[in-house]
């Protein structure tokens, strides 16, 4: 009797139970995190930003910096428009509410595993597709993406590389395909690897690129200078970008637990040429022995420049940017399982190896996910892994002040400031002085507090808003109205388009009886922005007053 793995019944699960499979395991490994708070760049982002009560926000987004329409303000280099507006039409929905904007999240990751699945699937067939597209979901080094909903940017822009990889083949499609590309492109700055994955996939001819590849990348050079400039980041010196990839193959084989951000400090140099060489040598041998692999690690390293600042787009070291090339593993992983005997197993085997390669990656990413749970849970965690990052303790201290400990707070924010030298990066030191003068401000110090809010402003030229903004509040408070209108009026007349701007000028115009002056304000305050807090009330109320005044 014939007892070969031929003559066995095989498991062949259908598409829709394969995907079925997939849903359930993101739902059961990150679906807590709908009931996760906002965190991090979340609430600079949503939370504390005017603009997503803006009703211009959709079209202010194409012509802006994307940091430049938050409250903190200021310049980049980033053109993130798809990602502004998919911000603001969630705020439009669910308002301040996390959960809806987490529900969002998990949904763009969850779309994605089924793209994925599709794409691997293309390739090989339903099995190897499930264990490949398993692994691109539920891999450790995907908690930061499916938890955080700053991680927009870069489900977006995978998201739309895939639809154009999937689209490409068919003729009518190509333009959707394109438009897909841009838009990907317009999520963020690493999805311009796009065109060249899909050149890879489909061996694309030269006229197909120039009328369907070319256009849409030129599109978005146009629209981003037009809104951010020439200004761009440089390239890693020496070797570094080289040994950031060979890092970046290490969280991917061994994803052991690190903090969200993470300071990748070089070796001596002459192992970095040692590493370097060794991982080129290693990729040439693969690519030349393996034919059949060989698209789906190009696809990876080529995912990997952007993120390794070899194309130079200054982004920090993080699980998150290791989206996108884990689409290459991914199919990678399909294709070698597609030739291996796993597909030729019985229910049994190919079941138990599923779960034991799955189960495990559920476990650990489910674990690691509730440290973005909130803001303290987030920062303790990192402090842990980095606990000489400036940025990792203030925003710990910020954490702390948050949640009712401000004293903890404020000790830790005076310990940074008295410890770090004014050379420190300008971006840190300027928030910690802004912080450190929150909690100044708090405690009636006003002194104190104009002090630290001026040395905010000076460290980042007068781009931190929310530090002008405070020092207005704070002249105010200490009995200076004149420094106080003063100093409202010069922000709105830099920058004229923030109805909270022009709300806090007719505010100080008003406690200073200048009503006619105040109504101005309101009226351009609701010009901006309708929904503006308050700004109908302070306006109706100014009205009665200036009726009400003795020189009427």
């Amino acid at each position: 009797m014939d007892t070969s793995d031929e003559t066995v019944p095989q498991w062949a699960p259908s598409a829709t139970i394969s995907l079925m499979i997939l849903l359930v395991g993101v739902t059961l490994t990150f679906g807590h995190g709908i009931f996760a708070d906002f965190v991090w760049d979340d609430k600079s982002l949503i939370l504390d930003n005017p603009w997503m009560r803006h009703n211009m926000t959709p079209f202010a987004a194409w012509s802006n910096d994307f940091w430049a329409l938050t409250n903190g303000g200021g310049s980049s280099g980033m053109y993130r428009p798809v990602v502004l507006f998919t911000y603001w039409l969630e705020f439009t929905i669910f308002g301040a509410n996390p959960m809806g904007f987490h529900t969002m999240t998990l949904l763009l990751h969850s779309l994605n595993t089924v793209l994925v699945f599709q794409l691997c699937k293309r390739h090989t067939n339903a099995l190897p597709a499930l264990l490949a597209s398993a692994i691109f979901a539920l891999h450790p080094v995907q908690v930061e993406a499916a938890m955080n909903i700053a991680s927009h940017t870069d489900l977006l822009a995978t998201a739309g590389i895939l639809i154009s990889l999937l689209l490409w083949p068919r003729a009518k499609f190509r333009w959707i395909s394109a438009l897909c590309l841009f838009l990907s492109f317009c999520s963020k700055e690493s999805a311009v690897v796009g065109p060249i994955i899909l050149i890879l996939f489909y061996k694309t001819n030269l006229k197909s690129v120039v009328t369907w590849l070319v256009p849409p990348t030129l599109l978005w050079l146009i629209f981003r200078l037009s809104a951010v400039g020439v200004n761009a980041p440089v390239a890693t010196h020496d070797w570094e970008g080289a040994y950031r990839m060979i890092q970046y193959f290490g969280r991917i084989l061994f994803p052991k637990n690190i903090g969200p951000i993470t300071d990748l400090t070089p070796p001596p140099q002459f192992q970095i040429y040692l590493w370097t060489i060794l991982f080129i040598g290693i990729m040439t041998w693969i690519l030349n022995r393996s034919e059949k692999h060989r698209r789906s690690l190009m696809v990876i390293l080529i995912s990997l420049l952007p993120v390794c600042e070899l194309i130079p787009l200054g982004i920090r070291f993080a699980d998150l940017l290791l989206y996108l090339p884990m689409v290459g593993v991914s199919i990678l992983i399909a294709e070698i399982t597609a030739l291996t005997r796993f597909i030729k197993m019985h229910s049994l085997k190919s079941k138990l190896i599923l779960g034991i390669v799955v189960l495990p990656m559920m476990i650990i990413s489910s674990r690691r996910s509730l440290n973005w749970k909130d803001d303290l849970s987030l920062w303790k965690h990192a402090s842990q892994h980095n606990p000489t990052n400036i940025t990792v303790q203030l925003n710990l201290a910020n954490a702390y002040r948050n949640v009712g400990e401000r004293q903890k707070g404020c000790d830790l924010l005076e310990q940074l400031y008295t410890a770090t030298p004014l050379p420190a990066e300008t971006i840190p030191m300027s928030r910690i002085a802004f912080n450190l003068g929150n909690c100044a401000r708090e405690a009636e110090k006003w002194d104190s507090a104009k002090a630290l809010y001026l040395e905010s402003i000076a460290l980042t030229q007068g781009q931190f808003y929310p530090a002008r903004y405070n020092l207005i509040v704070t002249e105010d408070s200490a009995g200076n109205p004149k420094e106080a209108i003063e100093a409202a009026q010069q922000l709105c007349q830099e920058v004229h388009h923030r109805a909270d701007f022009w709300h806090i000028y007719g505010v100080m115009l008003a406690r200073n009886g200048q009503y006619d002056k105040a109504i101005d304000a309101f009226q351009q305050s609701l010009a901006l922005d309708k929904n503006q807090a308050n700004t109908q009330e302070y306006l109706q109320k100014a009205i009665e007053l200036l009726e009400e005044s003795p020189s009427q």
